[in-house]
């Protein structure tokens, strides 16, 4: 398989698990701090998760492979994550119903934040991953 192709699956698969994964988890914080009976906890948890779950599964991918993509690149599997989540449809995915009312406002209120996130892991591992590694002292033995 080409470069190109396991870069174009890589990110697809990518996006798709942030999205997917993001969601599920975050309807089921929401879920069970509904339980409880109290809505802004239920809204704050189900950010917190889905926040946490992109962080994680995007510091994984860049600890996975460091430096064999472009800061774009992950950028915009983070933005097709966010697309892929049903609640941004209707502009829920994160607590920015607690900031505005309207719709369109707190879908862009969460994308800024969503993609403010993935900004900081990407830009943090790639920091970490670019100072060249030193190479182990040699053991006298192992001469």
């Amino acid at each position: 398989m080409s470069e190109r192709w396991s870069s174009a699956l890589q990110w697809i698969g990518q996006s798709v698990v942030i999205g997917g994964v993001a969601g599920m988890l975050g309807i089921f914080a929401q879920a069970l701090a509904l339980a409880q009976g109290n809505l802004s906890v239920a809204v704050t948890a189900r950010s917190v998760v889905a926040l946490l779950t992109l962080a994680s599964v995007l510091g994984w991918v860049l600890r996975r492979w460091p430096g064999r993509r472009s800061y774009r690149y992950h950028l915009t599997s983070a933005l097709m994550a966010y697309v892929l989540m049903p609640l941004s449809w209707i502009g829920q995915a994160l607590a920015g119903r607690f900031l505005a009312a309207d719709a369109l406002v707190t879908l862009a209120v969460d994308l800024v934040v969503w993609l403010l996130v993935a900004a900081g892991i990407v830009a943090a591992q790639r920091a970490r991953y670019a100072a060249p590694r030193e190479a182990p002292i040699a053991a006298g033995w192992a001469r």
